[in-house]
């Protein structure tokens, strides 16, 4: 089957959901749950396996046809491809091939994105039988952070989704080496890696739990502070990202308080002060190639989250803090009059 122009939910976006698809949505649970089990004895990489790749990529082919009926059997084959134990590793082999076709990339990394989201962990409120074999988590956790350096940032996207989505059940125990490898891409000097582990933080403390963040916020937050801090480096964006990476960890944080106290001592007030300098710094520059509007509100939102969820703490930093804030309103007024 010739793969036609892709649909508007993937043509507008990996990282959106199939909703735009003609046809009824294919992500559904599957009538065949015992298929898990009928596969789960043939190894990675058998001929059987490949077999099912190439079912795989055809399907996926199908379901970018501008046929109805095309698509609408595509999308039934897919329900039977789902139960087997190398979806998930062949959707993720799809989406990291540089030499596989942008549409068909594109769409196997939305499905892998949906994938882990219904059957990485059956603790997930959207899982769906059946779970993920341990074998196929083990090459998929192996493959994804490839597509982190991908230079088509629709899959990337998808990728950084998909390995935030997994961290938040697998990090640490099951992944222990994720962080060094989002590290490393940060001070890599590769933009696409860059945007890619960015993309992944971000995703990733959005959903991070209370008994990840004393671990996450030691390692993360001295690094957003550098690519913050590191106008020369990285552009206004990815220098954006950092702040908002920030302003999530330190609500958190104070949520963490109210239950364990001396969280924010020991997670957020270390880097506090650096930061706090570092805003003030940002909003007294006029806005040119290091910094804008979009660069300069994030930074308020972390100057009011930590006003107001660490007010006896920055009471010090007040007198230094308000009046740049006062003339950042006043001059983002005058450009913006109502």
């Amino acid at each position: 089957m010739a793969a036609a122009v892709p649909p508007r939910a993937v043509r507008d976006g990996a990282a959106g959901s199939l909703a735009g698809l003609a046809a009824p949505p294919f992500w559904q649970a599957s009538s065949a749950p015992g298929a898990m089990a009928a596969v789960s004895g043939v190894g990675l990489g058998s001929p059987l396996q490949q077999g099912l790749k190439e079912a795989l990529l055809e399907t996926l082919s199908g379901i970018l046809s501008a046929t109805h009926e095309v698509r609408a059997a595509a999308e039934e084959q897919l329900k039977v491809l789902e139960v087997t134990e190398e979806f998930g590793v062949h959707l993720a082999e799809l989406t990291v091939d540089p030499q596989g076709a942008l549409a068909i990339r594109q769409l196997a990394s939305v499905v892998l994105k949906q994938y882990v989201e219904t059957h990485w962990c059956s603790q997930s409120e959207k899982f769906r039988s059946p779970e993920t074999t341990e074998r196929a988590k083990i090459v998929i956790r192996q493959l994804l952070p490839n597509g982190l350096r991908e230079s088509i940032s629709k899959v990337r996207s998808s990728v950084a989704y998909a390995v935030s989505a997994i961290a938040h059940w697998d990090w640490p125990e099951a992944w222990p080496q994720l962080f060094s490898l989002l590290m490393e891409m940060l001070v890599s000097g590769d933009l696409n890696a860059v945007h890619g582990a960015m993309r992944v933080l971000t995703e990733f403390t959005r959903e991070v739990t209370d008994t990840q963040m004393p671990h996450v916020a030691p390692v993360i937050l001295p690094e957003m502070y550098k690519i913050f801090t590191m106008a020369e480096v990285y552009g206004i964006r990815t220098r954006s990202r950092a702040v908002e990476i920030f302003t999530t960890c330190a609500h958190m944080v104070c949520n963490m308080e109210e239950l364990e106290k001396g969280a924010a001592k020991a997670l957020i007030f270390p880097v506090v002060q650096q930061f706090t300098e570092a805003f003030v710094q940002c909003l007294r520059m006029p806005d040119g190639p290091t910094a804008d509007s979009g660069l300069k509100m994030e930074v308020l939102k972390a100057v009011t989250a930590l006003v107001k969820n660490f007010p006896k703490h920055m009471v010090s930093s007040m007198q230094q803090i308000l009046p740049i804030v006062w003339n950042t309103l006043t001059e983002s007024a005058a450009l913006y009059p109502f």
